[in-house]
């Protein structure tokens, strides 16, 4: 699961900042489709992750938690820090790039914590 994520944030690094610094239609087109393959195992790995963690009796809440705070608190979080991003920067190429910046931390965490939390390795 560390690696998988690690490899969700590396690749969600490199997206951004394709996104930031290329002007060309038909790459950026089809950078966007390492949307995709990121949010899919994002999503998937996350949840591997809380099945692993969670006790069975309370997945079905674990889950619910989880998507709330990322669907509500994240995405909340997240508009609002674009659109300043956007008004401060007078453009999307900037809010792009801090995007790239800010994807490094997890991908650091999986890397260096990763092995430490696996709940694979440290059964509860």
């Amino acid at each position: 699961l560390p690696t998988l994520l690690a490899l969700v944030a590396g690749a969600s690094t490199v997206r951004w900042l394709v996104i930031a610094f290329v002007r060309v239609p038909v790459v950026l087109v089809l950078v966007q489709g390492l949307h995709a393959f990121t949010f899919g195992l994002f999503w998937g790995t996350a949840l591997a992750w809380l099945v692993a963690c969670v006790p069975g009796h309370l997945r079905a809440t674990g889950q619910t938690l989880y998507t709330a705070a990322t669907y509500g608190g994240g995405n909340l979080l997240g508009m609002l820090t674009t659109g300043a991003l956007y008004d401060r920067f007078g453009g999307a190429s900037r809010a792009f790039l801090v995007a790239a910046g800010v994807n490094v931390v997890p991908l650091v965490l999986a890397l260096v914590l990763g092995r430490r939390l696996d709940p694979e390795r440290h059964p509860h």
